[in-house]
């Protein structure tokens, strides 16, 4: 699954997805258009047990909690996240 947008959005988080039981591979790119930049602040809201690889880099995250139920996840790009304070949501 790749989530792309037409304009930059601000998004606090990924609830609007629901669940997807199935997901394997996340990929949301953060792309700048005239000047603004894509902003995705959590993870929440993100279901996806069986995710294997998530790249999700340059998003100004914050929270990565909802990864926790990722047991799977062998990937994982969150390069330039500097809002981001814990990676605990990692730890098996």
């Amino acid at each position: 699954m790749k989530l792309s947008f037409h304009e930059p959005p601000t998004l606090d988080d990924l609830r609007a997805l629901g669940p997807l039981p199935r997901l394997q591979t996340l990929k949301i790119e953060a792309q700048s258009v005239g000047g603004a930049h894509a902003v995705l602040k959590s993870l929440a809201g993100l279901h996806a047990p069986v995710l294997q690889q998530a790249h999700l880099g340059d998003l100004a995250l914050q929270d990565i909690e909802a990864l926790k139920v990722c047991t799977q996840l062998r990937r994982l790009n969150l390069a330039k996240s500097p809002a981001l304070r814990s990676i605990s949501a990692l730890a098996g």
